[in-house]
């Protein structure tokens, strides 16, 4: 199980502070339940903790197509979430703890570079396509940072710095799940085995020495396997600070180290803190060498 101390207290503290608290994550929190529900395979043996931005939806398609309870999941139809939403979240597919029965599981998560994941969230949700894009959320958000960064923000006007100082402001349990720490979704689950997303095939591997099927039909519904195209070498001066309004004319973007100057490191350090240092753990770097990696590139 991975726990951070500092994380866990600044969570519990916010939760007493704000009388808009969701009371229920609390009490998950509490009696030692997951804080996403984690899907199983009782064939496979395997127990898998999904986490958002690090190939959910594709994991979690690949898992449902092995289970035989999901024999009318369509992945060129709807995505997994849809799926689960639809059967609402079934005991047969998901789980919020490791019971007694499933002694002897396996349970493995996919973690993230925290500042690729923050960058790939806000592009995501924000920046691409407009025909991708969900216009009202979008007003809804800004609506929302407006009162929080106490300055008017607009779709016109909003950049990745207005962002980033949003999440670094509002309390874990309001996050939405795509840029929610990843060690609070993690916390109170024992993980067996950690990978970094960029090495999917080693994912792959693990799932198929289980006995898991791990192919995908080529056409998927939107979100199974869409991908932000990165382009290195692409250099737009000052992009954290350029509104998403301009950066919708980009068909691919700068990688997401340049996102990051000074200020918005201190903002990630302070808010993903915990995170960076899983994901040190993960790959087996210190922190100084991903802070070093991260400079030398922004």
């Amino acid at each position: 199980r991975y726990s951070c101390s500092s994380c866990t207290q600044t969570s519990i503290n916010m939760h007493r502070q704000s009388k808009y608290a969701s009371f229920t994550a609390l009490i998950l929190e509490r009696i030692g339940r997951s804080p996403v529900p984690l899907l199983y395979s009782d064939k496979h043996k395997l127990i898998y903790a999904p986490i958002a931005k690090n190939a959910n939806s594709f994991l979690k398609a690949i898992f449902l197509l092995n289970n035989p309870s999901a024999h009318d999941f369509d992945p060129t139809k709807e995505t997994a979430l849809g799926f689960l939403s639809r059967k609402t979240y079934p005991h047969h597919f998901v789980v919020r703890n490791r019971a007694s029965r499933f002694r002897g599981y396996r349970t493995f998560a996919v973690i993230r570079d925290p500042a690729q994941r923050i960058v790939s969230c806000f592009l995501d949700k924000f920046a691409k396509d407009r025909a991708h894009l969900d216009e009202k959320t979008i007003v809804d958000f800004c609506y929302d940072a407006t009162k929080v960064l106490k300055m008017t923000v607009t779709p016109e006007s909003f950049t990745f710095s207005h962002f980033l100082r949003f999440v670094s402001l509002v309390p874990d349990w309001r996050r939405n799940h795509h840029y929610k720490t990843q060690a609070a979704l993690l916390r109170n689950v024992s993980v067996d085995r950690y990978f970094d997303v960029v090495n999917m095939k080693e994912v792959l591997l693990f799932l198929q020495t289980f006995g898991m099927t791990t192919g995908l039909p080529n056409k998927t519904v939107a979100g199974v396997k869409k991908k932000t195209v990165y382009r290195q070498g692409l250099r737009i001066p000052k992009v954290h600070d350029v509104p998403i309004s301009q950066l919708r004319n980009l068909t691919e973007f700068p990688t997401y180290q340049l996102f990051f100057d000074k200020n918005n490191s201190l903002l990630l350090d302070q808010v993903y803190k915990c995170d960076i240092d899983l994901y040190c753990q993960v790959i087996g770097a210190s922190t100084d060498q991903y802070w070093d990696s991260l400079r030398r590139i922004s």
